[in-house]
């Protein structure tokens, strides 16, 4: 278990950290059910844990609709899960959709690109992100008007989400999963500053913004658990310090000496997987909580997280820049 380290948590604010203390769980990767007959859909499902993630859900005989960027590199990666598969005597369904979480247009028509045959969506994994460490990290996203990392973590995903509820709503038993980070951590004190998504606030690091966007991943979930929560499960996951592509600019940087237990991709998404597959989630009612690895059902996370008026107030911006945009 990781020794915490007391490290600036937000603007203003100190945290020990202990992202890093993992807790082992009757859930893993051997234990995944047959998900024979049920459909997936995995956000950047072409690296990291996306990847592992689709790959295990494939594994298992889940139909997977992964959300990539680029062709190439999606029709690759399936190439892989193929293999995987097949290594194991199953045929993988797998198929891919081009798509940029920061491209409004692009998530507005998303339901036009999913396979014809398609009449339900049994899980939804919300796990692209970005994480911009760049010395001039704060960009604007040109669709949305937005921080890039705001843009493409929490308002892609909300827009995508609305897009599919009808489809989600029309399975037995849906899942969302969106995954979030410990980095919450690491938002502004006030939760969002929504004045600084438009024009940067000089106080923000770039993991400021970055916590902000992952605050806002579990807000929305949150207000998500509210409208449908009593018909979908819905439920934000911290897939633990991750040696991704995504990450790796962050685990070589100065304060790389506070990221211990490091753990692959395959085992970043094993509390994804949890929250997506685990016949816990039902038997035991798990909605709007904040899952850990290995699968643990924790409170460790930023209370603001909790705030009802806030995670309102958010859906209610995420709705009027949509308006705003795509009128």
């Amino acid at each position: 278990m990781a020794a915490s380290v007391t490290v600036a948590a937000s603007a203003g604010d100190n945290k020990p950290y202990s992202g890093t203390n993992y807790f082992p769980s009757a859930f893993s990767l051997n234990t995944i059910p047959s998900l024979d007959g049920l459909t997936a859909v995995v956000t950047g499902g072409n690296s990291g844990i996306g990847f592992e993630t689709s790959k295990h859900l494939a594994l298992n005989g889940a139909r997977v609709i992964i959300t990539c960027r680029s062709s190439a590199k999606a029709q690759d990666s399936i190439a892989k899960i193929e293999q995987a598969v097949n290594e194991v005597n199953r045929t993988a369904r797998i198929e891919f959709i081009v798509l940029d979480l920061a491209d409004l247009e692009a998530v507005k028509v998303i339901t036009q690109h999913l396979p014809q045959d398609l009449k339900s969506i049994d899980i939804l994994v919300c796990n692209a992100g970005i994480f911009n460490l760049d010395a001039n990290f704060f960009q604007v996203s040109p669709s949305s008007g937005l921080e890039s990392m705001f843009a493409v973590n929490h308002l892609g995903h909300f827009f995508l989400t609305l897009q599919l509820m009808p489809l989600i709503l029309a399975s037995s038993s849906p899942r969302i999963v969106m995954v979030s980070s410990y980095g919450t951590w690491r938002a502004p004190l006030c939760g969002i500053d929504f004045d600084s998504l438009t024009v940067r606030n000089p106080s923000f690091t770039s993991r400021h913004y970055y916590g902000q966007s992952k605050l806002a991943n579990m807000l929305f979930a949150a207000e998500l658990n509210r409208r449908y929560g009593h018909q979908v499960y819905v439920n934000s996951v911290h897939p633990g310090n991750v040696a991704t592509e995504m990450t790796r600019d962050l685990f070589a940087s100065a304060q790389a000496s506070i990221y211990t237990n490091i753990l692959s991709a395959e085992q970043g998404a094993i509390a994804s997987l949890f929250a997506a597959v685990s016949p816990d989630i039902v038997e035991n009612g798990v909605k709007c909580s904040y899952i850990i690895p290995f699968g643990v059902v924790s409170t460790d996370h930023n209370p603001i997280a909790n705030d009802v008026e806030l995670s309102k107030r958010l859906w209610e911006f995420s709705e009027s820049i949509l308006s705003r945009v795509l009128e």
